[in-house]
């Protein structure tokens, strides 16, 4: 629990030191926008987990109603606010490569805690193969 607390103190400090120095380094005219963005960025993270946990306790499915409508609207608000841009295609799009790389880099931790006790691992974290410590790192 304590660690946990670490952790978030840290990366609220890092997230203020981050805005910081965008703010030094941005153009005059763009400083209210990044104050707004960094603004708008730390209320959600501190009020999402909160309303996350009241809709789970109301019925898990709500995540998935809330979560879509806010997907759709934040479409529709990119697709009329941000600017038409075209980029180089020279590039293979999607990165297949990168993207199957991703899918076990996530899938064989996350298959690794889910089977751990059909697979004879208990709880000692001793009995973890050496690489598992050092992906928690």
């Amino acid at each position: 629990m304590l660690l946990t607390g670490k952790r978030a103190i840290s990366a609220a400090v890092l997230t203020l030191a981050g805005l910081g120095l965008v703010l030094t380094s941005a153009p005059s005219d763009r400083v209210s926008t990044y104050v707004k963005i960094g603004f708008t960025t730390g209320a959600l993270s501190a009020t999402g987990p909160v309303v996350g946990g009241l809709l789970v306790e109301a019925s898990w499915r709500w995540l998935f109603l809330i979560n879509i409508s806010v997907a759709v609207v934040a479409l529709i608000f990119a697709a009329r606010l941000m600017p038409g841009t075209r980029h180089d295609r020279t590039v293979r799009f999607p990165d297949m490569a990168g993207g199957l790389i991703l899918i076990v880099a996530i899938g064989a931790p996350a298959l690794g805690l889910v089977e751990a006790p059909g697979w004879g691992w208990s709880g000692d974290p001793a009995q973890l193969p050496p690489h598992g410590h050092a992906s928690t790192v």
